[in-house]
């Protein structure tokens, strides 16, 4: 399979990160509202066509604020989020231009992010819905992690045991937006690509029975040879990656609507691109693609940690006879009601 992450040897004239994310999030809001590109360009004061208003949506070109703030008025937000996202979107008149802004520090020659270039979501549910929704939308992923297991591949026990130990949610909870749900997946046809760190393998999330079932799953949606199983994903052996210090977390890189967008969730989703760090990141991501195994040795490594696990859980059964199963979760060990 080629690599997903082409080299980045040109000038990344790109969008600003909120435009893309915006733009996916206005066409989920009129998606999911059955509203139709009509409806939303009578919907703004200012004369403007159909194909405009796609252009918006696919951040094929910048709308002006009074046009943005007008139309999440419209899909029913309140004032106060649609100020926050007004506040943060680029225009002419806060200095935003094509080229980026970004520039070396004199003193110390590290790599500087423009006032575009990165962007933090800090709407809590909504910025975690619009999180996924860009997920969703992309045409080409490959997401590197080496903390947690991504949504889409996600057995519920492993997800509730996420949810229970981990403050930092990266899929939305029970009550989550309910435009999310009502929002159509793409349906084009999409390449992904999961890239695991190996300690990924060995973190014992819900504990070993649990964490057994969820790389089963894995397993599952890797039968079948290269290229025709449901899923491509590869473990990166830690101890042999090499070149790739920028990868850190959890960072996905996207192509949405051809436009590509780092994104990654912290305390709160992030997206980034056209910096010099975004193209740093962008190419180890390149070389973290070159250097994994393929796909029968990806399954030999995680069919080695499901055994592992599975003994492990045996063995507690063992030593437990009758009592509830036993969880490890973060290195602590309770029980399992």
């Amino acid at each position: 399979m080629p690599s997903l992450v082409a080299p980045t040897t040109h000038v990344d004239l790109t969008p600003p990160p909120i435009q893309i994310v915006v733009g996916v999030y206005l066409r989920g809001l009129r998606l999911a509202q059955r509203r139709t590109l009509e409806e939303a360009a009578a919907a703004v004061r200012v004369r403007v066509t159909t194909s405009t208003i796609s252009r918006w949506e696919r951040a094929e070109s910048l709308m002006p604020l009074q046009v943005l703030e007008a139309l999440l008025r419209y899909y029913g937000l309140e004032r106060a989020h649609v100020q926050s996202l007004s506040d943060a979107f680029p225009s002419l008149m806060r200095g935003y231009r094509l080229l980026p802004p970004s520039r070396r520090h004199a003193e110390d020659d590290e790599p500087r992010e423009g006032r575009w270039d990165l962007w933090t979501d800090v709407a809590g549910d909504e910025a975690v819905a619009r999180y996924t929704a860009v997920v969703r939308a992309a045409n080409e992923a490959v997401f590197f992690t080496m903390g947690r297991i991504p949504p889409d591949y996600r057995i519920d026990e492993y997800r509730a045991a996420l949810i229970e130990t981990t403050p930092r949610h990266d899929e939305p909870a029970a009550g989550a937006p309910p435009w999310l749900g009502r929002l159509p997946h793409n349906a084009d046809s999409r390449r992904l690509l999961l890239l695991l760190d190996d300690t990924v393998l060995r973190r014992p999330v819900g504990g070993p029975r649990v964490m057994a079932g969820q790389l089963r799953h894995l397993l599952r949606l890797m039968d079948g040879p290269a290229g025709a199983a449901p899923a491509d994903i590869r473990v990166l052996r830690s101890d042999r990656l090499i070149d790739a210090h920028h990868l850190v977390g959890e960072v996905a890189n996207l192509t949405v609507n051809g436009h590509r967008l780092l994104a990654g969730m912290d305390s709160m989703p992030w997206y980034r691109n056209r910096s010099r760090r975004a193209r740093a990141v962008h190419d180890s991501l390149r070389r973290a693609v070159e250097q994994s195994p393929g796909h029968r040795d990806s399954y030999a490594l995680i069919e080695r940690a499901a055994e592992h696990w599975e003994n492990q859980a045996a063995a507690t059964r063992r030593r437990h006879p009758g009592e509830p199963h036993l969880r490890v979760v973060n290195g602590s060990v309770g029980c399992r009601p």
